[in-house]
């Protein structure tokens, strides 16, 4: 089974560029010109904080300040424990920020 977490986005960011409140912030390019996916440092390369609990594992991750040129901190953690869909043998991670 092969799993993939991606990082602050889901898709490219064009330029590897936004701005926000009058602030334009530069990532890291890892798609040609754009970012992809948070950047070439994803949150699969992470190493996470791992707990077991019944029947899975909590998974969490603190993605600093200027993490590939993203502003502000990052809590990136799954709430509960995962749960295995045997027949697409698809793990499912659900996860909340902060």
């Amino acid at each position: 089974m092969r799993v993939q977490i991606v990082g602050r986005v889901a898709n490219r960011v064009e330029g590897a560029a936004f701005t926000m409140h009058n602030h334009t912030y530069q990532l890291t390019a890892n798609n040609g010109p754009n970012t992809l996916h948070g950047g070439v440092d994803g949150y699969h390369t992470r190493v996470w904080k791992a707990q077991a609990v019944k029947r899975g594992v909590k998974l969490e991750l603190t993605s600093p300040d200027g993490d590939q040129g993203f502003p502000g901190t990052l809590q990136v953690r799954t709430p509960r424990s995962q749960q295995l869909a045997r027949a697409s043998r698809v793990l499912c991670v659900p996860f909340c920020l902060s």
